[in-house]
């Protein structure tokens, strides 16, 4: 099979780092995404799963409730709620948060790694993007201490003020859990749309749009330009995943075995947050038909 050079497509680890190499980003100041599939958007998983607002907004209801029964999570170290989003993210529950990753070489190996083998005639995409496009939303600070104790009903309101956001957020956890750690994880933390007057939930794609938009609108008279987003795809060779991945494991140590961590504990977390799963499925279900 003869492949074109030049086409822009990545074949191999070097290809994927040579993408960003001469861009002058330093370590730390881009954030990375792998989809296996590149036709895909990127959007929470929450938003995947319930496309209406009532039924996401019962479902985060439902996951985050438990704190507010004064019971903590594995790995959650207060009682903050968006702590506990952070951790059921990584055991697989749909979260208004979307995973990135600080080491490109992880990204790509999420942009090849299909454990269902559902995507194999697909070509993989790689997105980059400055984390300091975004605001940072807060997640070590003395503005938190009301959440090292468990939630009372008269303060309930401050909980409320945590999900309030309106714009997309880079957050990163002060303790990460094993997953996170391996995996050099960080997150998106996205609004539910984009606008009040919006009936679909919100993508990173139509974010990027519409910021655009904005910035075009803006610039119309300003003689100082306001800048771009930046933001960057490459696709991954669908022929040559499974190169990647060999020489992913081979070369550098990055395999599913090494992260996604396989533990007793581990194990434990993955059967709470399985049990949480269920009920907030149920329970959005039973909340929707009222």
């Amino acid at each position: 099979m003869v492949k074109k050079d030049n086409d822009g497509l990545i074949r191999s680890v070097k290809d994927a780092i040579n993408s960003i190499c001469f861009n002058d980003f330093e370590r730390g100041q881009l954030i990375f995404r792998g989809q296996v599939n590149s036709e895909w958007d990127i959007l929470p998983s929450l938003f995947r799963k319930y496309q209406n607002f009532h039924d996401a907004n019962m479902y985060e209801a439902v996951t985050v409730g438990q704190i507010f029964n004064g019971i903590k999570s594995p790995f959650l170290n207060n009682y903050d709620p968006i702590e506990q989003l952070m951790i059921a993210q990584h055991f697989e529950m749909p979260t208004r948060l979307v995973d990135w990753t600080s080491d490109i070489l992880i990204a790509l190996f999420f942009a090849c790694y299909d454990c269902r083998n559902e995507n194999n005639d697909k070509n993989g995409r790689l997105t980059l993007t400055e984390k300091l496009s975004f605001k940072i939303f807060n997640t070590n600070s003395s503005d938190l201490l009301e959440y090292r104790e468990p939630l009372v009903v008269e303060k309930i309101a401050i909980y409320k003020k945590r999900f309030d956001i309106d714009d997309i957020h880079f957050l990163e956890p002060l303790v990460k859990n094993p997953r996170m750690r391996f995996q050099d994880g960080c997150f998106m933390f996205f609004p539910w749309k984009f606008s009040e007057d919006d009936d679909e939930l919100l993508s990173f794609n139509k974010y990027i749009r519409e910021h655009r938009k904005a910035v075009d609108h803006f610039n119309l008279d300003k003689n100082e330009k306001y800048p771009y987003f930046f933001v960057a795809h490459k696709n991954v060779d669908k022929d040559f995943k499974k190169k990647i991945l060999l020489e992913l494991d081979e070369i550098y140590g990055i395999s599913a075995q090494t992260l996604f961590i396989d533990s007793k504990y581990s194990k434990a977390v993955e059967d709470h947050f399985n049990i949480l799963k269920s009920h907030a499925e149920i329970k959005t279900l039973q909340l929707s038909k009222k």
